[in-house]
């Protein structure tokens, strides 16, 4: 085990270490997330970098966002995958689709295709925004102020 690893494994918790049912990674032509869902807690992992996560905070009952040492946001954690569109209790079926809308400083994780019904809804963190369909279910996340907030960008401009 690297000491990257060791360092990374000590920050996650049980639910984190859970071996993954699947695991995606997009290529270099769009912004970098990989996922990791597991079957057996029904948890959903979204990284955005490699790099070790420092500390977590709750957005809202079924969202974590963690964090580096100096606040960029390294990976989110949905508790429960049934909260996103597209997932039931048998199969998770959904698409990952990052986007980055640079006009806008968004960084958006699409769930799903186009929904015609959505609202959005604000999270107990600053620049964390859902847009919910109308039974509840997570279409997109989106990250306001990404250029400032999210990891990737701070390790791709240095």
């Amino acid at each position: 085990m690297t000491e990257h690893d060791k360092q990374e494994a000590s920050t996650m918790t049980e639910h984190d270490k859970q071996e993954p049912l699947v695991k995606y990674y997009f290529d270099k032509d769009r912004p970098v997330a990989n996922f990791t869902y597991y079957d057996d807690s029904d948890a959903l992992m979204v990284k955005f970098t490699d790099e070790p996560n420092d500390y977590a905070e709750t957005a809202n009952d079924d969202l974590l966002v963690y964090y580096n040492d100096t606040g960029k946001i390294m990976s989110i954690r949905i508790d429960s995958a049934e909260y996103i569109r597209g997932v039931n209790s048998d199969k998770p079926f959904f698409t990952l689709n990052p986007t980055y809308d640079e006009e806008r400083d968004v960084y958006k994780i699409n769930f799903a295709d186009s929904i015609s019904m959505t609202t959005f809804q604000k999270t107990d963190l600053e620049d964390v925004e859902l847009e919910m369909d109308n039974e509840g279910k997570l279409v997109t996340i989106l990250f306001h102020n990404a250029s400032i907030k999210m990891s990737r960008w701070q390790t791709s401009n240095k």
